[in-house]
């Protein structure tokens, strides 16, 4: 399952990468906080949904596999069952393949964020206001963000 901090890891990375040094007022950015903080929660409900169908595909495998019991060459020796298996992995394995490939959750949440681009600060604005930390007598040491580029 996609975990909640993973995927606010890929939104904070994606929003730094933007290069420009312009003034950003804390109001806006919390407005532009509010508009893609939807798209955020929309992302996570589609993961979750395609999670739960690839959860049924392999609790139904699973369910299959479990009736076969430990006799795998008696199983397997029965034309139906073996018809089953086959069916099994050109059904399920092929929708969970066509289900992978049809989920578009990340595009949807990546435009988004691209639509806001030139409203979101990145790594000089963010040492601006270590400086007003800074010069507001605040010790900026403990509130510095390293990212890795």
């Amino acid at each position: 399952m996609v975990s909640f901090a993973s995927v606010l890891l890929l939104m904070i990375s994606t929003l730094f990468m933007v290069a420009s040094a312009r003034e950003f007022s804390p109001t806006a950015l919390y407005k532009l906080e509010e508009r893609l903080l939807p798209a955020l929660n929309r992302f996570i409900s589609q993961k979750e949904e395609h999670l739960k169908e690839i959860e049924e595909a392999l609790n139904r495998t699973s369910v299959l596999k479990t009736l076969s019991g430990d006799e795998v060459g008696e199983y397997l020796g029965n034309p139906l069952n073996q018809f089953h298996v086959v069916k099994r992995f050109v059904d399920d394995w092929g929708r969970l393949e066509e289900y992978l490939n049809s989920d578009s959750s990340i595009d949807e949440f990546l435009s988004a964020i691209e639509e806001e681009r030139n409203k979101i600060p990145e790594m000089a604005e963010l040492n601006k206001a270590l400086y007003a930390l800074e010069r507001n007598g605040i010790d900026p040491e403990g509130y510095r963000v390293w990212l890795s580029r």
